[in-house]
């Protein structure tokens, strides 16, 4: 009976990741094998220490002779077994086959399964995924089954005791290449069990309109029939290799920020996140964005655009003046309510406020220039950044939301105190590796190369609850945004300002 620190025998676990089994009969026949092979190689000496002994008596007069063969052909033949462990880990009669895993594929993959499924200590120690071995076995990862579905070929694969999942994701391109297939993701892992995926179809390579993912009419079947599941309230954002497709929740209390180069998909990706978002009546909208071309006149607070000369800094301290005046308001109520540490998220007196800063980075820059000469303590700019820092650590609570948008995220625009604050993070194609460690820890080279060669649209993405997934954002036009925003705020005076 297993004990109750047991979580190896956990029902959670295999809940959380079914792994098909092959039947008693196949697995028993498989645990034979396991043992039998290095236990008849070791009995294998003592026999052949008998049956010489019995020649020597029989054909040798000779005791010297007879004491030498007798001895020593069994020692060479242990011997020879050691050195081909060694030497030849393929053939070792020492080595522990691995268990025999269940298969179910079709016809015109079955032959490439078996051979995976026989040769698979090979592909792990080509795969480098043996981190110990001794004189009788190799600690192989188990395969447990090859398995076809709708996304593709999956294989389940146990995590050897003392090792982590992780370090078989990291090796996931080594496995691919052991296999000899172009691509092998891995989509589950409890700990103990890893479901690595040879995809049938890629969707990052498929563009998808976000009106056809909406309706449900993409042409991916996978993806058609996933979307019809999607959670509710949310942001259908874009879909992930095995055409599955990607959220953001929007009653998961969370900061946004997006990064990425010119011409990397990062605008159409914006324009598919708020004409969504703008769908939902409790949601207001307000920003900065030198570009104009995410504001609307329905905005309830008004946006800060840039005039003739770039963004101007009064208009910065006039639109600082009314958020903070909101954050303070709502601060205050939320103290005075003793019921509650925070707004529902669907409260009809605090609707959902989020502040869009576009180009981050550039509006800070354009406006050191435009304060140059003028006296640190009535510098905007730094407002800017102190209101920014005060909102992403105190505003969520009362249902206001902060989304970051930069080519680049640098240091000095979001710092360890600042960059912690933000759970939802999304990096298109950029062209630094470091801005890519510093926004999403603990990513690999591999991840590094796919993000630095992608196409456009092509990123990952993180948020709470989540892992960090390679996606492909679902694509929506300018044209089809302004018609769920609606018209733009004083276009003739930004365009008379310009010609002045």
């Amino acid at each position: 009976m297993a004990s109750a620190g047991d979580f190896s025998q956990s029902s959670i676990f295999e809940q959380q990741l079914h792994v098909p089994k092959a039947h008693w009969a196949i697995r028993f026949l498989g645990q034979i094998w396991h043992f039998g092979r290095p236990v008849l190689f070791l009995l294998g000496a003592p026999v052949l220490l008998v049956v010489l002994n019995a020649c020597a008596v029989e054909f040798i007069w000779s005791d010297a002779l007879a004491f030498l063969v007798v001895l020593g052909v069994p020692l060479l033949y242990l011997f020879a077994g050691v050195i081909i462990h060694v030497k030849a880990p393929r053939l070792s009669p020492l080595r522990f086959a691995p268990v025999v895993a269940h298969v179910k594929v079709s016809r015109g993959t079955r032959r490439w399964a078996k051979r995976i499924r026989r040769q698979w200590s090979m592909v792990a120690m080509s795969a480098g995924l043996v981190p110990v071995e001794n004189l009788f076995s190799f600690r192989v990862p188990s395969l447990l089954a090859v398995v076809e579905t709708v996304e593709g070929i999956g294989l389940y694969v146990g995590v050897p005791r003392g090792n982590s999942a992780r370090s078989l994701v990291e090796r996931t391109p080594n496995i691919a290449s052991a296999i000899g297939v172009r691509q092998l993701l891995a989509t589950q892992n409890n700990q103990l069990f890893l479901k690595l995926v040879v995809p049938a179809r890629d969707a990052l390579e498929d563009t998808v309109q976000l009106v056809d993912a909406l309706a449900g009419g993409t042409g991916n079947a996978a993806l058609d029939q996933r979307l019809n599941t999607r959670p509710v309230p949310s942001i259908v954002f874009g879909t992930a290799a095995l055409s599955d497709f990607i959220s953001i929740s929007l009653d998961a209390s969370q900061h946004y920020a997006f990064q990425g180069q010119a011409r990397s998909g990062k605008s159409v990706a914006m324009y598919g996140f708020l004409s969504q978002l703008r769908e939902h009546t409790n949601w207001q909208v307000t920003g900065i964005d030198p570009t104009g071309a995410l504001p609307s006149a329905d905005d309830s607070i008004p946006w800060v655009l840039a005039g003739g000369g770039g963004i101007r800094p009064s208009d910065v301290s006039e639109w600082l003046d009314e958020l903070e005046g909101v954050l303070n308001r709502r601060l205050v109520a939320l103290r005075r309510d003793q019921s509650t540490d925070k707004f529902e998220f669907d409260d009809p007196n605090y609707p959902v406020l989020l502040i869009v800063l576009e180009e981050f980075p550039g509006v800070l820059k354009s406006l050191k220039v435009a304060e140059a000469g003028v006296k640190p303590a009535e510098r905007v700019t730094d407002r800017l950044k102190a209101v920014y820092g005060r909102l992403l650590m105190e505003a969520l609570k009362v249902n206001i939301r902060v989304l970051t948008i930069a080519q680049r995220a640098d240091a000095e625009i979001l710092g360890g105190a600042e960059r912690a604050q933000i759970a939802c993070r999304v990096t298109f194609k950029v062209d630094n590796q470091d801005a890519v460690r510093m926004f999403h820890d603990g990513i690999s080279g591999h991840e590094w190369e796919q993000l630095r060669n992608a196409a456009p649209g092509v990123g990952i993405i993180e948020q709470i609850g989540q892992p960090r997934t390679m996606f492909r954002a679902f694509s929506t036009s300018f044209i089809e945004y302004r018609q769920v925003a609606g018209a733009m705020p004083e276009v003739e005076d930004v365009e008379a300002d310009c010609s002045s």
